[in-house]
């Protein structure tokens, strides 16, 4: 198992408890737990327990310029203000994904929840180039896409955004959305709860030849009749 801590102390250092003895002298003005668990919470690094360092970024920031290593040699990532930069909330040791410029992996595609229908028109919404330059066929009607929990919701969206420049917006309900449904620029909806026949009923002010995609974690509700 890798040590990051104890691999900076690089003989400097002889102990944790030496190391802390040197943090609480180089930043006195810091908030600091007493100097035994100090030297402990150090040592959690070396054990890959780095909740109390990244919620602590000028102790952290204190303790690394001590080390001269950067934060990525202790597994954690400057949080950056750029714009389209996404942070794995869940893993904090993954450096941030810069959507501008990176495409995400692809671990799963769209299939159609009935044999006639069309899986091409939500990768018309994806079809874009990793350098932002979209080569986008022109998109048409509503798309609804049923993501699980966990499967990658929050990413999809911020690559929407970043990438696709649609604008993107996160409602509770249909009803929600207001006036904006009745323009015809291109937009995408997160949809938080499960939407009744009778919550689809807003969709009737969409423009018909306008474009629009709704991601949820329930499946679409289809009436008997086949309308709203």
């Amino acid at each position: 198992m890798l040590k990051p801590i104890r691999d900076a102390m690089n003989g400097v250092f002889t102990s944790y408890d030496s190391l802390a003895d040197a943090l609480l002298k180089a930043a006195p003005s810091l908030d600091w737990p007493a100097r035994r668990s100090l030297s402990a919470k150090i040592g959690d690094l070396d054990r890959g327990a780095r909740t109390w360092w990244q919620r602590r970024p000028e102790q952290r920031k204190a303790l690394l310029e001590l080390l001269k290593i950067p934060d990525a040699d202790i597994g954690l990532h400057e949080r950056t203000s750029e714009r389209n930069a996404y942070h794995f909330e869940d893993f904090p040791e993954l450096p941030p994904l810069h959507l501008a410029r990176e495409a995400a992996l692809r671990i799963g595609r769209a299939v159609a929840d009935d044999p006639l229908g069309d899986t091409q028109r939500l990768e018309n919404w994806l079809d874009y180039t990793p350098d932002g330059l979209t080569r986008r066929k022109p998109l048409t009607g509503i798309t609804w896409l049923q993501m699980a929990d966990g499967t990658g919701r929050g990413l999809l969206l911020a690559e929407l955004a970043a990438k696709g420049g649609f604008d993107v917006i996160r409602v509770r309900k249909l009803s929600d959305v207001g006036s904006r449904l009745e323009n015809p620029k291109p937009l995408v909806i997160k949809l938080e709860e499960q939407a009744n026949t009778s919550d689809l009923r807003p969709l009737l002010k969409r423009p018909s030849d306008a474009s629009l995609l709704i991601v949820a974690s329930t499946p679409f509700k289809r009436c008997s009749h086949g309308s709203f």
